[in-house]
């Protein structure tokens, strides 16, 4: 079996099943997902919530016991007598840093990490892309600006703000991108592309309005909020090209998104501390500003 533990947003909670899809698929095992991180609420994270049930998953939770197995007692005799024959079960990524041999290992597998890179799941790039397709059809608004994306050469832009902000650890590490930097990331593609239309994403899409003028057709996106957050990332899959921010939520947006003629730009540097490394997490076929 494999088990994949949780942490973050939605966007971090789909790279960690991303990843373990890849290795139960690989291995022709059950992939379980270990819910216990959300579920403590630590103080020194920001809180999140189990966010991957609006999509198509293969979902299967651990339950304690399944983790005990795998993860406790790591000291004992026996402990020891089983991994020294059959390797530690537990793979932490220590760092931003891809791990090649990841898919060489044999399950049982515990997966504690972020796993924020392509190349982990590039093998099945469809399946993952269909397994976040949501349960519900689009309906409303989100269904009538489906439409409207069909008429226009359009371009997500991603603005993350919340914690980037108002958190001063969470700000120091992650970094807040600049007004310049989403205006060199439009005048590049209007200059690749002519025409376009922008359709922007925030947590604080009145701050953007206000704060980010550009000199394009501009639509606003701030009706999805909560646990219709989903349909944001629907939005954006469906856009021609995509403006991200250094957030795994964005990353997905353009990634979904399975055109190969699509532009997706990117922040040159992932995190505000540039020696926390991070540059993995862009492909190596997106632009970077």
């Amino acid at each position: 079996m494999i088990i994949t533990r949780l942490m973050g947003g939605l966007g971090n909670q789909m790279f960690q099943y991303a990843v373990g899809r890849a290795l139960s698929r690989q291995h022709k095992c059950r992939l379980y997902l270990d819910k216990s991180f959300l579920l403590q609420q630590a103080q020194t994270h920001t809180p999140r919530a189990y966010e991957l049930d609006v999509f198509r998953i293969e979902e299967e939770f651990a339950d304690e016991d399944m983790i005990a197995s795998i993860t406790q007692n790591e000291r004992s005799f026996i402990r020891r007598q089983f991994i020294s024959i059959l390797g530690n079960p537990i793979v932490r990524e220590g760092g931003s840093k891809f791990l090649p041999h990841l898919n060489t290992l044999q399950p049982p597998l515990y997966l504690d990490g972020f796993w924020q890179d392509e190349r982990y799941f590039q093998s099945i790039a469809d399946t993952i892309r269909q397994d976040f397709t949501p349960f519900l059809a689009p309906s409303g608004k989100n269904a009538e600006l489906l439409e409207q994306l069909k008429s226009v050469t359009a371009v997500s832009l991603h603005v993350r703000r919340g914690d980037y902000v108002s958190n001063a650890n969470t700000a120091a590490f992650h970094g807040n991108l600049t007004t310049a930097y989403y205006q060199q990331a439009v005048a590049l593609l209007q200059k690749k592309l002519g025409a376009i239309h922008l359709f922007v994403f925030s947590d604080d899409v009145n701050w953007v309005r206000f704060n980010m003028p550009f000199n394009v057709p501009t639509t606003y996106i701030d009706h999805n909020t909560g646990r219709d957050s989903h349909w944001d990332l629907c939005l954006m899959k469906n856009c021609n090209h995509h403006i991200i921010a250094n957030s795994s939520f964005s990353w997905w947006g353009a990634w979904l998104n399975p055109s190969p003629q699509k532009i997706v730009i990117a922040p040159r540097h992932w995190f505000a501390d540039v020696n926390a490394g991070g540059n993995e997490i862009v492909p190596s076929n997106w632009l970077r500003l």
